[in-house]
């Protein structure tokens, strides 16, 4: 259980780091296969909030940088757009996740 623990924080380092969006998402569903494996607890949610938090941060600031080659406004406004929504999605599945664990679900 530690491993796995180690792995996906491991991989959710590399995930927040990653610029390929292949590798990207070679990633994710590595790290989606070791939480669905395991046994969720707060220090994992309490992880996965933080590492979310920084992503969010990380990618507004290559967004807004021109790091990703977006150069045109009104594509970055959509790009923006895009990655609120996967935010969105992503906050909601961590409260679902910690509903489940509260025991409210």
């Amino acid at each position: 259980m530690r491993e796995d623990t180690e792995k996906w924080m491991e991989l959710c380092a590399q995930a927040a780091n990653e610029q390929d969006p292949q590798k990207l998402m070679a990633l994710i569903k590595q790290i989606t296969a070791i939480l669905g494996q395991s046994v969720v607890t707060q220090a994992n949610i309490d992880s996965i909030a933080a590492l979310l938090d920084k992503i969010k941060a990380e990618g507004d600031a290559a967004i807004a940088s021109g790091a990703l080659g977006i150069k045109n406004p009104r594509s970055q406004q959509s790009f923006v757009a895009d990655l609120n929504s996967l935010y969105v999605l992503a906050d909601t599945v961590l409260d679902a996740i910690k509903a489940v664990k509260a025991g409210t679900q």
